[in-house]
This record gives C-alpha cells, sequence and structure tokens, in this order.
C-alpha cells in the first residue's frame, strides 16, 4: 500500500493490523458546521478502535488535487456534540447516522435497523403478538365534521428581556399574520382570515362552526327500532365492526 492512505485502502489496513478505524469527513458551509461518516468499520471483534477525521483544505498539490489531512479523534461525542444538539446530554452517538442516545437501551434498538437499513422492519417475538391486524376500528367510522386548520407567521425582531429580573434577551418572535380553516362533512365551508386581527376571526367562525353542527344533529330524531330488529340485534354472536366473536363477559354485559 502505497503513502497517504486512501479511504479504500482502510480495509486491508484493518485486517493486517488487527484494527477498527471509523473514518469521519467535516465540512463547514453557510456558517454551519456538519460531520459526517466516510467508512464505518465492520470489525467489531477487535478492540483496537481508532476514529479519524478526514480534512480536505483548498490547496492544490502538484498533481492538481486537493491536499488532506488525517487527525486523531480522541473524543468522538466532544468533537460533534455542537452540531447535533448543544443541549442534550448524549450517552452514545451512532457513528452511522449521528444520532444522539441519551441510554444504551434506546441505542442497542435503533442499531439494528441502523446497521440493516430494515427502516420498516417489524420483528414480533416468534408466537407472542406475531400476528399483524388492524385493531384501531374506533378509526373506520367515518367522521361527521372534520376541520383543518393552518396558519402563516412573520419572524420578527424584538430584541427584549424576556422579564425585568432577567438578563436573557428574546431576539426573534413569530407573529401570525394569516390563519385559515376548511370543513368538510356535514359542513363544507372554507374562511381566511389575514391582518392583526385574524386570530380572533378564526377563533370566533369556529365556534359559529361548532354551533352550526350542533343545530344541524339536533335536528335528526332518535331512531326507534322494532321489536323485531332488537331482537335480532340481542342474538348476534359477533361484532359488526370488527367481526369479533363475543365472549361470556360481553355478553354477559350486554344482558344487563
Amino acid at each position: 500500500m502505497g503513502f497517504p492512505r486512501q479511504i479504500k485502502d482502510i480495509p486491508k489496513l484493518e485486517k493486517l493490523n488487527n484494527l477498527a478505524i471509523n473514518l469521519f469527513g467535516y465540512s463547514h458551509e453557510n456558517n454551519i458546521e456538519c460531520f459526517y461518516p466516510l467508512y464505518i468499520s465492520k470489525n467489531e471483534d477487535t478492540p483496537n478502535l481508532i476514529e479519524l477525521l478526514y480534512i480536505e483544505s483548498e490547496d492544490i498539490d502538484n498533481q492538481y488535487k486537493k491536499k488532506s489531512h488525517y487527525a486523531l479523534i480522541r473524543n468522538f461525542s466532544r468533537l460533534i456534540r455542537s452540531t447535533i444538539n448543544s443541549q442534550d446530554n448524549f450517552e452514545i452517538i451512532c457513528r452511522k447516522c449521528m444520532i444522539g442516545f441519551t441510554n444504551e437501551s434506546a441505542y442497542n434498538k435503533h442499531l439494528y435497523y441502523c446497521t440493516t437499513s430494515n427502516t420498516q422492519c417489524v420483528m414480533p417475538e416468534e408466537g407472542k403478538d406475531d400476528i399483524v391486524e388492524f385493531k384501531n376500528h374506533a378509526n373506520a367510522h367515518r367522521h361527521p365534521l372534520i376541520i383543518a386548520a393552518d396558519f402563516e407567521t412573520l419572524l420578527i425582531d424584538i430584541n427584549q428581556k424576556i422579564s425585568k429580573t432577567s438578563q436573557e434577551i428574546k431576539k426573534k418572535q413569530h407573529l401570525i399574520s394569516s390563519a385559515s380553516f376548511c370543513s368538510v362533512g356535514a359542513i363544507n365551508e372554507f374562511k381566511l382570515f389575514r391582518g392583526e386581527n385574524c386570530l380572533d376571526h378564526f377563533i370566533k367562525s369556529i365556534e359559529e362552526l361548532i354551533n352550526n353542527y350542533n343545530s344541524i344533529i339536533q335536528k335528526y330524531p332518535k331512531i326507534q327500532i322494532t321489536k323485531e330488529e332488537a331482537c335480532k340485534h340481542y342474538h348476534q354472536t359477533k361484532c359488526w365492526i370488527c367481526d369479533s366473536e363475543f365472549n361470556n363477559k360481553v355478553v354477559m354485559s350486554k344482558k344487563r
């Protein structure tokens, strides 16, 4: 192998020296620091782990290639902590996807999917909940009224103290500039509000919509069933929603 070592030479270097080498890249663009994996060792049996940082400079060598350097990483967590979330105290950081975990249990669950790339793999225990079936039967019913709402905000400069006793300064604040909603079902309606009082108009319109909906549903009379229908209902053995058999407990509470 020639010098300097290339990334493609790392597996051979590991094998010859019984090493595990993790190599990471670094970039700094638009005042944003970023670390990313270039090579993650598959040699998990050796305790000899070496983690390196690969840095490319803007200088050009005699072969018109960018000059590069390898730097030893002594404390991986301290190196990249500020780039993921400086507020959290992560116990373990995944080398492959750079996600931090506060405990080893959560990391071990993540590790299987991260190393195998099975991001949607479901592996239940054999013989225990190993049958996937639909259970949220309440979601199968059609809702009489659905409301979808959306808001837009403006980010303005304020530079004010949070309180008189605090030294912390709030630099930015979101102000609602527009609000809208769309209702589908018993009432089909769309409304859009803009301006300083858009939120007040939005809330008032939602209240009016709910009042109108309550007025509509109260117009329908209570359904009266016949004796034949009541008898048929009483002797049913399966739930008409989930098609499951009634057990003794359900039948007993039903009779009561």
